[in-house]
């Protein structure tokens, strides 16, 4: 270069690329965790709304002294969105002492391994395709 030349601006080549290694090595370690994050939060919000609904069936058995006319106020997760994650129903009749509601993974939790989630009237938890399928920790903590 002579005195008073300019180097041309901008980036090489071989530098550009070695930044999008680095990024592409940080995505690939974050996007996992991501959604992982993302999933849990969904379940939480399931869980949430069972716990919920359980609270609103006992108030209407104190009011009126059986679970038979009881009705949800709402029947998915989230309710406020065309594409829920979770639905949200009876398993079987509602009895007049007793009671079973189900969060059914539905839309993009489907294929999600924790499944579904239960409770019960008397406050037991499950998840899975049984009610009496063990808790797992990771899915529905204590």
């Amino acid at each position: 270069m002579t005195r008073g030349a300019r180097r041309p601006g901008g980036f090489s080549l071989i530098e550009l690329m070695v930044v999008l290694a680095i990024l592409a090595i940080i995505v690939a370690i974050a996007w996992p965790t991501y959604t992982e994050q993302i999933r849990k939060s969904r379940r939480v919000e399931a869980q949430r709304a069972l716990l919920e609904l359980a609270h609103h069936l006992e108030r209407e058995y104190s009011r009126r002294g059986s679970y038979a006319a009881a009705t949800l106020p709402f029947n998915r997760v989230p309710f406020d969105i065309p594409d829920p994650y979770y639905t949200i129903a009876f398993v079987g009749e509602l009895q007049a002492d007793s009671w079973t509601l189900t969060a059914q993974a539905v839309g993009i939790m489907r294929d999600d391994p924790c499944g579904s989630f239960y409770i019960t009237h008397t406050g037991r938890r499950g998840q899975g395709d049984d009610p009496d399928d063990p808790l797992d920790p990771e899915c529905w903590p204590n």
